[in-house]
């Protein structure tokens, strides 16, 4: 399953409006409590791509989480890797 969320990114005194791409997996894990089975339900989400996000809707900057070559894509990382941005908020 793929989510995709908006956000604000500063870099100095710009404001760069993003959009990330995530991926989810449903996770989950069951065991034996007693004479019951527990189940434990959760999401995992990894941010696959963003971009760059004009007024007009239009795309600019991509960036795939690779390795970050400049300050973009490295405050960019750092905001999605520090929980910052994650896929559950906006």
């Amino acid at each position: 399953m793929t989510h995709i969320t908006g956000h604000e990114l500063q870099l100095g005194e710009e404001i760069i409006f993003i959009d990330i791409y995530w991926s989810i997996e449903q996770c989950s894990c069951s065991s034996e409590y007693g004479d019951q089975t527990v189940t434990e339900k959760w999401e995992e989400a990894t941010a696959v791509e963003a971009f760059e996000v004009f007024e007009d809707g239009s795309e600019g900057r991509y960036f795939d989480f690779g390795k970050p070559t400049n300050d973009f894509e490295r405050a960019l990382s750092e905001a999605v890797y520090d929980g910052t941005f994650t896929y559950n908020n906006k």
